[in-house]
């Protein structure tokens, strides 16, 4: 569980910061709040000042909550879905640079996640293992030969300029989107070297 607190939110609410966390520990505590209180004070955690009327925090109990905290605040966010997908695809994708150009067959990771995003709002019903899978299947279909293959991010979507009556215009292509579309379809020429025979 991680738990985020804005205490000028509390504030606003009226309550104070002490009162706020008094009461989130009551709602997501299922042992009674002495039985509770008697385990820390049995395991040395906090001891109790009769002189000041005060329950207080042992040292390494402070150090342990102080640690807690800060380590809470510098954990690295959850990868987000489209960051972890092009990580994956990346790793189908052949290593090295396409022969006859300066683009890498993985490219980068920011820039394959930003079209994972783009493909995602265009075509976003596909789950990420129908990704994967056209994703093998189209790296697969070159049989080690990848002269002809796009670079990832091309094959996620390539922007092609076109020339119509109107005039130029772009026209976003995606091998994806074909081989999500056509799954399952059978490939019965996989050699496109063969000849007719």
């Amino acid at each position: 569980m991680k738990i985020t607190i804005d205490d000028k939110i509390v504030e606003q609410k009226g309550l104070s910061l002490e009162e706020f966390l008094f009461l989130l520990f009551m709602k997501i505590s299922n042992t009674s709040h002495s039985e509770i209180f008697e385990k820390l004070l049995q395991e040395n955690k906090i001891y109790y000042n009769n002189e000041a009327k005060q329950t207080l925090l042992m040292d390494k109990t402070d150090d342990l909550v102080q640690t807690i905290l800060l380590d809470s605040e510098k954990s690295k966010p959850e990868i987000e879905r489209e960051e972890l997908l092009a990580i994956k695809m990346q790793e189908i994708f052949p290593q090295g640079k396409k022969e006859g150009t300066s683009q890498y067959f993985r490219g980068n990771k920011k820039e394959v996640t930003l079209k994972i995003k783009k493909f995602l709002k265009l075509y976003g019903h596909y789950t990420d293992e129908q990704i994967l899978e056209a994703t093998r299947k189209y790296v697969d279909s070159f049989n080690g030969n990848y002269t002809y293959m796009r670079v990832l991010k091309y094959f996620i979507i390539k922007d092609v300029r076109k020339q119509g009556e109107e005039g130029a215009y772009i026209e976003q292509v995606s091998e994806l989107a074909s081989y999500l579309e056509n799954a399952g379809q059978e490939n019965y020429n996989n050699d496109w070297t063969a000849q007719l025979k």
